[in-house]
C-alpha cells in the first residue's frame, strides 16, 4: 500500500514537472511576469509623472525594472510575444495586475480625485453606470480593438452629461504610440451622436459627451490602437474602465461639448463603424490605418516638415 502511494506522489510529480516544463527558455513564468509588469506599469507611471524628458526616464525606469529582475529587454520581449500567443495565460496574468494596481490607486486617494475632477463645478447626481469589464488588452498583431454597447434603462435621462473614461499603459517603447477613442450615443428616434478622443499618452484618459433632450436608446464605444503589425507585438493595457453619468439640475446650464473633429476619412469610417453605419467588417484585426491629426498635417502641407 505504502509503495502504491509513493509511486502515485512520483507521478503526480512528474505531470506537474511536464506541465512546468511547457515554457520555453528564457520564457518568464507567470508569477513572475505577474510582479515584473505590476513594476513595469509603475514605472511607466512615474515616468509620465515626470515633468521633464519623459522618453529619456521612461527608458531609465523600466531598465531599472529589468535590472530588478536580472533580465534584458530582449527577455521581456520573448516572454511578451509567448504570451501575446498565449493570451489566456496573459490576460489572467493582467486581471492580478489590474487589481493590483486599482488597489494602490484606491490607497493613494485616486478613487476620490478623479470623481471630484469628473464632477467639476457641477452639482448634480453623478453615477457610474458601467456595466462591462474592468480591463482589457489590445494587440497589433491580433485582437487591436476594444468596444462596448450598453441598453439605456431608467438610470440615464435626456440632457445627461456622459464621460466614459479609463486608464492606459503602453507595453512597448520603439514605435508610435496612438489610439483613438469614440464614444456614441444612440436616441430613441436611431439619430446618433459621437465624441472622439486621440490618446498618445499613458495615464487616465477621457471622452466627454452631453446628450440631447430626447430619450436615450444605448450607448457604445470602441478604443482602437493604431500600431502596424510587426514581429514583436505592440500591446496596450486598458484598465478602470467608467462610465460615468451625470444628472443635470433643471436650473443648470448644460455643459457644452464640441462636436467631434474629423481629421481623415479613416477617422470617419471608424466614426461610422461605431455608429453602425459601415455594416462591411471582415473580422481582420485592423479597420484601416488610423491617420493622426499630425499625420494628416503632413500629408497636406508637406514642405512644413522638410529639414531646412
Amino acid at each position: 500500500m505504502f509503495r502504491f502511494r509513493l509511486l502515485l506522489v512520483l507521478a503526480i510529480a512528474g505531470l506537474l514537472g511536464a506541465c512546468k516544463s511547457d515554457l520555453p527558455e528564457n520564457v518568464l513564468d507567470e508569477t513572475t511576469m505577474e510582479h515584473l509588469l505590476y513594476d513595469y506599469h509603475l514605472a511607466q507611471g512615474m515616468a509620465n509623472a515626470a515633468s521633464d524628458s519623459v522618453p529619456y526616464k521612461t527608458r531609465l525606469y523600466c531598465n531599472a525594472v529589468f535590472k530588478k529582475y536580472g533580465i534584458s529587454e530582449a527577455d521581456f520581449n520573448k516572454s511578451m510575444e509567448w504570451y501575446t500567443r498565449h493570451s489566456e495565460d496573459l490576460l489572467a496574468i493582467y486581471k492580478k495586475v489590474n487589481e493590483r494596481l486599482e488597489t494602490s490607486a484606491t490607497a493613494l486617494g485616486a478613487s476620490a480625485s478623479e470623481a471630484s475632477d469628473l464632477a467639476g463645478r457641477a452639482h448634480g447626481d453623478t453615477a457610474n453606470v458601467w456595466k462591462g469589464t474592468r480591463f482589457a488588452l489590445l494587440s497589433s498583431n491580433s485582437l487591436n480593438r476594444f468596444t462596448f454597447t450598453q441598453k439605456a434603462d431608467t438610470a440615464y435621462q435626456p440632457g445627461d452629461r456622459l464621460t466614459w473614461q479609463f486608464s492606459t499603459q503602453w507595453v512597448y517603447r520603439e514605435g508610435t504610440k496612438s489610439a483613438i477613442a469614440v464614444l456614441a450615443v444612440r436616441y430613441e428616434n436611431d439619430s446618433v451622436d459621437s465624441s472622439v478622443q486621440y490618446i498618445y499618452n499613458t495615464g487616465l484618459q477621457k471622452v466627454a459627451l452631453t446628450t440631447k433632450k430626447q430619450p436615450i436608446k444605448e450607448i457604445s464605444g470602441v478604443i482602437y490602437q493604431n500600431a502596424p503589425q510587426s514581429d514583436s507585438p505592440k500591446l496596450l493595457f486598458v484598465s478602470q474602465l467608467a462610465l460615468i453619468r451625470f444628472h443635470l439640475q433643471e436650473e443648470e446650464k448644460p455643459v457644452e461639448v464640441p462636436a467631434a473633429r474629423v481629421d481623415s476619412d479613416s477617422t470617419r469610417w471608424l466614426i461610422d463603424s461605431i455608429q453602425g453605419k459601415n455594416q462591411k467588417d471582415d473580422g481582420k484585426p485592423h479597420f484601416k490605418e488610423i491617420e493622426t491629426p499630425e499625420q494628416q498635417s503632413r500629408a497636406n502641407n508637406p514642405r512644413a516638415f522638410q529639414r531646412s
